[in-house]
């Protein structure tokens, strides 16, 4: 009777060992906010034979809601620094951005890792004396692999692929059509998980 006792007790308890772990992975967060810093691979390009490629620094910033602890939806908002804005000087300064709808999906069950895919409005801004800035539409990839630091801060190295077809711009100064662009970025950003554990 004893021994019954001994082995119904061990697996009980062993049972118990994934129940409370699936239980902690289950229990999420409600909301992040994120950072990134990075450097990518630019290319501008238009049909009149504009076909620059060149390195930029780049800064994002996420955030959003945490649906499950597979799944998280936001907003990222960040750009590619062509040539530094000037304080004194309003015609220096060349840039690329995106404000883009962003969903992440970690397929792999017990891994961090998430795929990242955006879409939304892209901008190319250039201060330049007789430069043109214009917009259309932008989308990306990304994939991550987020490394906990504590029970709310991760350090998250990613590689990313971006896209834009601009609008055309004619105007007394230039013309220009097919305008885009294409980037490959690498950067390490810092995710902050806020709010009471929810499941």
């Amino acid at each position: 009777m004893g021994v019954n006792r001994v082995l119904l007790s061990l697996m009980l308890g062993a049972a118990a060992v994934p129940a409370a772990q699936a239980q902690r992975e289950s229990t999420v967060k409600p909301w992040w906010v994120g950072v990134h810093l990075g450097y990518g691979r630019l290319h501008v390009t238009s049909d009149q034979g504009l076909g620059r490629r060149q390195g930029a620094f780049s800064m994002a910033f996420r955030g959003g809601r945490t649906l499950s602890p597979s799944l998280r939806v936001g907003l990222a908002l960040g750009g590619w620094l062509i040539r530094p804005f000037g304080v004194n000087d309003p015609a220096q300064g060349e840039s690329v951005s995106h404000l883009l709808a962003i969903v992440q999906v970690s397929p792999v069950p017990g891994t961090p890792a998430y795929v990242e895919a955006g879409g939304g409005l892209g901008m190319y801004t250039n201060q330049a004396p007789a430069a043109w800035s214009t917009r259309g539409w932008a989308w990306s990839l990304a994939l991550g692999w987020p490394v906990t630091l504590t029970g709310r801060l991760s350090l998250v190295p990613s590689l990313a692929y971006a896209s834009a077809g601009f609008a055309d711009v004619r105007n007394v100064a230039t013309t220009q059509t097919g305008l885009g662009h294409s980037v490959w970025d690498l950067s390490v950003g810092a995710s902050w998980s806020l709010g009471a554990d929810r499941r």
